[in-house]
């Protein structure tokens, strides 16, 4: 629907944080912010297979510090397009921001099962620091067998360093207690 179009469009001004030049003060931001969301509930009313407006309705919300309305607008968008590994990552990162890992790492895998080579960082990350090496080093193996446009790059290097040491360390402990 073209007026579903329009209204994302015009929720997308109101959420730029700039007009006629000038920053906008706190006070103006969350009222272009509250205005944003309005037409964004009109998009959704209108199109509500428009995954975009939940994407940015999400976005809009976790400016605001409302992270359950942000995780209920991605999940919406995940329902109605469940083929976003970008949004898959970022609603991650949402969950393990509210103590949930268990559907952190779901939708971790989720995301790298869709491509994302970020997540297999990610995945490859939440691994290491849980001690979990050999499957870290399995899933940081994979991620850089994927098309290396990721930004990620540098820190997954930095990984796979610091869990090459892990294991050096680890392997070298076991051969002292078997020499015992």
């Amino acid at each position: 629907a073209p007026e579903a179009w329009l209204a994302l469009h015009i929720a997308y001004v109101y959420h730029q944080p700039v007009r006629d030049g000038k920053l906008r003060s706190p006070t103006e931001r969350r009222e272009d912010l509250q205005a944003a969301l309005g037409y964004l509930e009109q998009a959704q009313k209108l199109a509500p297979g428009l995954v975009e407006s939940y994407n940015l309705a999400g976005a809009i919300y976790l400016e605001l510090d409302d992270v359950d309305r942000a995780a209920h607008s991605y999940y919406a968008s995940l329902e109605r397009e469940p083929s976003q590994p970008n949004l898959l990552v970022a609603v991650a990162e949402l969950e393990h921001g509210r103590g949930d890992s268990e559907a952190a790492i779901s939708l971790i895998d989720r995301a790298a099962e869709e491509g994302a080579s970020d997540a297999l960082y990610i995945l490859a990350r939440r691994y290491f620091e849980d001690w979990d090496l050999w499957r870290s080093r399995e899933v940081l193996n994979r991620y850089f067998a994927a098309p290396a446009s990721s930004l990620t790059r540098p820190e997954a290097i930095a990984l796979q360093a610091s869990l090459n040491r892990r294991l050096t360390g680890i392997s070298s402990s076991l051969v002292v207690l078997l020499l015992l």
